[in-house]
């Protein structure tokens, strides 16, 4: 898909080779280093404290987090809840289907209404952050930046000019 495609290479452009990256948390002072993987699949993360896969041990975090993530910001006009996993469920207000944390969960991870979700906003934001691909913000939204708010595509089209 093209849409997959434009941000697979705006997100593989913040990196150097295989080459970690410190990438700042949103929080002031903090940062967490990532690499791509030697596939090209997905990102290595480290840093953050625990797992982003409590039950695998894994510090993966596969593309297709990153294409789930900005579909939704696509669908809701560029601008979505990050949702909450600490003391709410999927499906929860905190935690809705509609929210990145929640639509990752469902769709990458097969977690259902109801189920437990471990936190995993604090990467996915912090390399669309550093891709350019969404603008920061304060409290619990993301939002997509400039051209990327109407489509990928324009995104890329106004990069070619």
């Amino acid at each position: 898909m093209e849409e997959h495609n434009i941000i697979q290479k705006k997100l593989m452009n913040i990196f150097n080779g295989h080459t970690p990256r410190c990438i700042p948390l949103q929080r002031r002072g903090q940062t967490f280093e990532a690499r791509v993987c030697d596939d090209r699949s997905g990102f290595i993360v480290s840093n953050l404290g625990a797992p982003i896969d409590r039950r695998t041990n894994s510090n993966y975090l596969p593309l297709e987090v990153f294409y789930v993530a900005v579909g939704l910001l696509l669908e809701k006009g560029g601008e979505a809840i990050k949702g909450n996993v600490y003391n709410n469920r999927l499906g929860d207000d905190g935690l809705p289907l509609d929210s990145v944390e929640g639509i990752i969960a469902h769709k990458v991870y097969g977690k259902n209404i109801g189920d437990i979700v471990f936190r995993r906003i604090s990467p996915v934001n912090g390399i669309l952050l550093a891709s350019e691909i969404c603008q920061g913000t304060r409290g619990g939204y993301m939002m997509l930046s400039g051209a990327f708010r109407n489509s990928p595509k324009s995104h890329s089209d106004q990069n070619n000019q």
